[in-house]
This record gives C-alpha cells, structure tokens and sequence, in this order.
C-alpha cells in the first residue's frame, strides 16, 4: 500500500481541518503518540462530515458510517506545541463505502509531511451490523464538497 504518494487527480480535496496537540497527547518519547493520530483522523472527518449541509439526511439512528480500514506511514514525528493542518481528499463513493487519504503536517512547517493516512468508511445498518447502499443525501453532499 503506497501511502506515501502525494493525492492523485482522481482523489477530490474535500477539507482541511487544523487541530492543535496537547500536551497529554505525547507519549514518552515526547512526540504524538501513535494512537493520537488516528483520533486525529477521526476529528477532522467528523468536522468535515458535520459541516456538510443535510448531514442529518447522511446517518441517522437506523445507519450510518463505521471505519472498517485504518492506515497510517509515520514520516516525521510530531511534537508538542503544535498545530497540526489535515487534508482529506476521497474518491467517489461506491456503493456503500468511501475512501478517504490524508496528509498531516504542522502549521510551522507546512512544506514537510509528517505523515499520510487512508481510512475507509462503510455504511451500515445499526441494527444488523450488515452494509447498506449509501444515501442519495449523502452522495449528493460529496459532490458539492468535493469540487
């Protein structure tokens, strides 16, 4: 899995998120534990999803996403203080996933990646645990984010 490659053409940005570390979040090596990037990850997807317009029409108590693939090449620690600014670019969404590919860096520093990321989403019903088709409201609002 190549994780390292800058974003294809055909991954469409969708968001950029900044999120600043704290101190607790370092381990004791002194950078940003490992774990932390994935909550990381989780923050800024959840920013980029909750400020889609109709994201209540996306999930709903009935369905809605779960993370069924997480990966992470670690480039370049990251230490306390910092801020950290987030890409997230996707592909188009298949029948009941998406894709996402991140790109972490620290705002002091914007020119060196300190590390890439891929998370899949899948939609499920909460009920059964099985995958449904995404909804209409949902594909709708990626294309009008991912331009």
């Amino acid at each position: 899995m190549a994780l390292d490659r800058p974003a294809p053409t055909e991954r469409r940005h969708a968001f950029t998120g900044r999120i600043a570390i704290r101190w607790g979040d370092m381990d004791a090596l002194g950078h940003l534990n490992n774990a932390t990037y994935l909550t990381l990850l989780e923050q800024v997807r959840t920013d980029w999803l909750a400020a889609l317009p109709d994201a209540d029409e996306a999930w709903t108590k009935e369905r809605g996403p779960v993370v069924a693939h997480a990966a992470i090449t670690y480039k370049r620690p990251i230490v306390y203080p910092a801020t950290v600014v987030i890409d997230i670019w996707s592909e188009e969404p298949r029948r009941s996933s998406l894709v996402f590919y991140y790109e972490l860096r620290t705002a002091d520093v914007p020119d060196v990646l300190c590390a890439t990321a891929e998370t899949t989403l899948v939609w499920v019903s909460y009920e059964t645990g099985r995958p449904v088709s995404l909804p209409d409201a949902f594909r709708a609002m990626w294309e009008r984010s991912a331009r």
